[in-house]
């Protein structure tokens, strides 16, 4: 729920799934992952739903903790 630096009204959640979107429309392939002391996928996030969709479909997630390996052993 913090703002994104030099923004009053969007929050970095926002933003972030917004930029999850674009990335996801364009590139043919691509997972939508959680980052939180894990990675969780987004299954129920599609590029093709509104925004407001997705954030409800991510309103659920623990975030918490951030384990800062844990794309990069994803991806491994």
């Amino acid at each position: 729920s913090c703002p994104v630096l030099g923004s009053q009204s969007i929050t970095c959640r926002d933003a972030s799934m917004a930029m999850a979107m674009v990335t996801a429309k364009v590139e043919p392939e691509c997972s939508m992952m959680a980052f939180t002391t894990g990675l969780v996928p987004l299954n129920g996030v599609s590029p093709d739903k509104k925004l407001e969709e997705n954030l409800r479909a991510i309103s659920g997630i623990p975030f918490g903790g951030t384990d800062c390996a844990a794309p990069m052993e994803w991806a491994r």
